[in-house]
């Protein structure tokens, strides 16, 4: 997960390439959730920048399809087993070409 700022103005194919995912994966659009609260320091681990995929450096053993990311957008990995509680009233939902306003 990140943040919403990281995102803004971005289109989905813009987004993906920033965050590091999969070539295209964004290709058709993108769904954005925001939580009804912060996670708590248990709930939620920093894994560095997009630049580090999973919080480890790229190399010759990473995974092609994760490639480096932003080395400005903060990445966290949810741990709560049961989530953290979404937003359901604000839920964003972008065609491939529109951009994130937030």
């Amino acid at each position: 997960m990140t943040m919403a700022k990281f995102l803004l103005r971005m289109t989905p194919l813009e987004m993906g390439k920033a965050l590091g995912l999969p070539s295209r994966s964004l290709a058709n659009g993108a769904v954005i959730f925001s939580f009804l609260r912060l996670p708590t320091i248990t709930e939620a681990s920093h894994e560095l920048t997009t630049h580090y995929p999973g919080g480890l450096a790229f190399g010759p053993s990473s995974s092609p399809n994760y490639l480096p990311g932003s080395k400005t957008i903060h990445q966290w990995c949810v741990n709560a087993p049961k989530g953290i509680p979404i937003n359901t009233s604000n839920i964003v939902y972008l065609t491939a070409t529109e951009r994130f306003q937030g």
